[in-house]
């Protein structure tokens, strides 16, 4: 039996590469180029076998896009996905709920930095 042997600086690094696509992959599940909701967010998550999304912040809004229409703005941070609470969203259940589509709500809960805390409902494509 042949056996793979990894010393912990590798292990590291792959965790690191790992962390950087499942952030990568949020971030594009969260943005809209066909039939999304008209964001893009800045994601950092953490977690080897089960990512959770850490942050998420908005780094685009789409004119004319649903999460414009709702009111979300460059800037805010997502501090709820349909209730799941970041820090601390599994990224899979982030990612199915932003995946909804064709008249969906996705309920997002924003916080701009100095401000109160909101919830805005989004109709998707």
């Amino acid at each position: 039996m042949n056996r793979l042997t990894i010393d912990s600086s590798t292990l590291k690094r792959l965790t690191l590469l790992l962390a950087l696509a499942v952030a990568f992959n949020c971030a594009t599940l969260l943005a809209s180029d066909s039939g999304g909701i008209g964001l893009k967010v800045d994601v950092k998550a953490s977690g080897f076998f089960k990512p959770t999304i850490d942050s998420a912040k908005v780094a685009e809004v789409v004119s004319g896009s649903p999460a414009s229409a709702a009111g979300v703005a460059v800037g805010d941070n997502i501090i709820a996905i349909d209730g799941c609470a970041i820090p601390g969203c599994p990224a899979k259940k982030a990612k199915a709920a932003m995946a909804k589509s064709g008249g969906e709500v996705i309920e997002l809960t924003l916080k701009a930095d100095n401000a109160a805390q909101r919830t805005v409902k989004v109709v998707t494509h």
